[in-house]
């Protein structure tokens, strides 16, 4: 279903093996051992250290290991790009915010959600951040029908010939160019939290369906369903 986003996760775990291996090889300019050190093991690390095995035996070894990670990585990625292709589209969601007083933090959202992919849940606490839209935020990156509005938006952008290059972004990837803001930086998207829950809002009437609030005192509740 999500092809063109397959064929881009792919592209961008490749190019992540290729630098990782460079990074391991060369390093960087303040540490040539820094890539080499991060994917070695600890036993493998004194071995190098001590002499006991060479250098490019300890690059090999951790080249080896780093392609290891990268591959369940790549595993766990097509995965979910599996699960959210099969998940049901979204016909209507409930989002039920209760605002909880905490003697150290104040009043902290438990958010529970629901879709047609069944119930999830999010919560945040602390503060000097966005903690309603961090709530939902994990509540529905752990619903496949809620993430299966944002990979659409992204398939649908890549056919229309967008693109998600980012040159600040640390990941190379912002999803803001093709979705909206709050969508994340990684070729799969995710909804960000601390952004706003205004944020989501507006990518998920971008996707064709309406939103619906009303507040108290001590809780926040909305419905989407389709426009």
């Amino acid at each position: 279903m999500f092809k063109r986003l397959t064929e881009l996760f792919l592209q961008d775990q490749a190019a992540r093996a290729a630098k990782n291996e460079k990074w391991i090889i060369y390093g960087n300019e303040s540490d040539i051992d820094r890539g080499l050190r991060h994917y070695s093991t600890d036993l493998r690390w004194d071995q190098y250290k001590t002499g006991k095995i060479s250098r490019q035996k300890a690059i090999d070894l951790a080249i080896i290991r780093m392609r290891k990670q990268e591959q369940k990585n790549t595993e766990a990625g097509l995965a979910r790009l599996d699960m959210v292709s099969k998940a049901p589209e979204l016909t209507t969601a409930s989002i039920d915010i209760e605002w909880i007083r905490s003697s150290t933090w104040g009043y902290n959202p438990h958010c529970e959600s629901w879709s047609d992919n069944g119930r999830t849940y999010g919560r945040a606490s602390g503060c000097g951040y966005d903690k309603e839209s961090t709530c939902i935020a994990e509540a529905f990156n752990q619903d496949n029908t809620m993430l299966k509005i944002l990979y659409t938006l992204k398939e649908a952008g890549l056919a229309a010939g967008m693109d998600d290059t980012s040159g600040s972004a640390c990941t190379g990837h912002d999803n803001r160019n093709i979705i909206g803001y709050g969508a994340g930086y990684s070729v799969l998207p995710y909804y960000e939290g601390g952004v706003g829950s205004s944020c989501f809002w507006s990518i998920i009437k971008k996707a064709g369906y309406k939103i619906e609030g009303y507040h108290t005192k001590k809780s926040d509740h909305y419905r989407i369903t389709r426009a």
